[in-house]
């Protein structure tokens, strides 16, 4: 009777079910062959989950894919309309201002003016902020999505490296 000299024991990084087993006991196999299969099914789903999360997050700015690091967000339609407001009514405000110092118009429409600016400022710094929140969502989606896939293909068991496979002269 033969017995090798080392017992290696395997497990795999995810639970599940083994829906494959790839060799049989004596089996030579090289450094990396897959071993076993773990049932996909879970994994995929969540992968899937994950994308359409992303997705989402993407979707709330108008965007199709992970912006890179060169992302201007001074373009995204959201912010490009919070300045335009903001613009309109400091225009607004100073013609009013203008025109209450000849007067030429009552305080109230003055005051109206200069309560409409303060009021789009403060939607603007909301809107950046709400920018800020998604690009933040964005990248905790990628993460999870990272982790999804890296989950995905570890639902591979493999053998070893090669270290753990030398030749033994007896």
């Amino acid at each position: 009777t033969l017995h090798g000299l080392e017992t290696v024991e395997l497990s795999s990084k995810v639970s599940g079910r083994i829906e494959k087993v790839n060799v049989e006991v004596g089996d030579r196999v090289a450094p990396g062959s897959v071993l076993a299969e773990i049932d996909q099914t879970d994994y995929r789903l969540a992968v899937d989950e994950a994308q359409r999360a992303l997705e989402r997050e993407l979707a709330k700015l108008g965007l199709s894919e992970v912006p890179t690091e060169r992302f201007d967000a001074e373009t995204l339609p959201s912010i490009v309309r919070g300045r335009l407001l903001v613009a309109n009514a400091k225009r607004q405000y100073e013609r009013l201002r203008e025109l209450v110092e000849r007067n030429a118009s009552s305080i109230q429409e003055y005051e109206q003016a200069e309560t409409t600016l303060r009021v789009e400022e403060a939607s603007l710094r909301q809107v950046m902020l709400d920018v800020r929140a998604t690009m933040a969502s964005i990248r905790y989606a990628q993460s999870v999505l990272a982790t999804a896939q890296r989950q995905l293909t570890e639902t591979h068991v493999l053998a070893p490296p090669l270290a753990v496979f030398t030749n033994v002269n007896l």
